[in-house]
């Protein structure tokens, strides 16, 4: 998964790098960067050498002189390197991502738990509600269709033609969509 960002603390890679080169830090800035994206770098001298950019024979062996105090290797895995700040702060990123999503998870579990409490509660269990509706003033003759589809007697979820009265108004009905139609 790649990292779209890396926390970088200035003042304390400043105050462990100050006895770098220029050239140093930009080698040093590109190892910790793979670091943080793959969260190792390869024991391999070839490849380390490849990713700080740095040319081969000397200029790599005093370069890695310089670089190789700010890593070490583990023995449960010989072949890679370690950064021990790269390491707490990937640490303490994937704490903060899984409390995050234990966060959301339960957010989640509680509207979809509230969701279908709602939806059990079927209609058929509560009594009919009956509403009468008038879609016309007082005094007035009825004209078919004037104000909606029908006036009278009407139930909950009653259909009539492209309407569907929800105890307070009738509203357009459109048939819900195939999730894979």
């Amino acid at each position: 998964m790649s990292k779209a960002w890396m926390p970088f603390y200035g003042g304390d890679f400043i105050g462990n790098t100050m006895h770098l080169s220029r050239g140093a830090i930009g080698s040093y800035v590109l190892l910790l960067w793979h670091h943080w994206e793959h969260g190792s770098l390869p024991a391999d001298e070839n490849a380390l050498r490849r990713i700080a950019r740095c040319q081969g024979g000397a200029p790599w062996t005093a370069l890695w002189r310089q670089l190789k105090p700010f890593f070490h290797t583990r023995q449960d895995n010989p072949d890679r390197i370690y950064s021990t700040r790269a390491l707490a702060e990937l640490s303490r990123n994937a704490e903060i991502s899984n409390k995050r999503k234990g966060a959301a998870l339960q957010m989640h579990s509680k509207c979809r738990a509230s969701a279908e409490h709602l939806h059990t509660q079927s209609q058929s269990q509560s009594p009919s509600k009956t509403v009468i509706v008038s879609t016309q003033s007082k005094g007035t003759p009825s004209r078919s269709g004037s104000n909606g589809p029908r006036a009278g007697a009407a139930t909950i979820g009653e259909r009539m033609g492209d309407y569907v009265w929800n105890g307070r108004i009738w509203a357009e009905y459109h048939e819900p969509e195939e999730p894979f139609g």
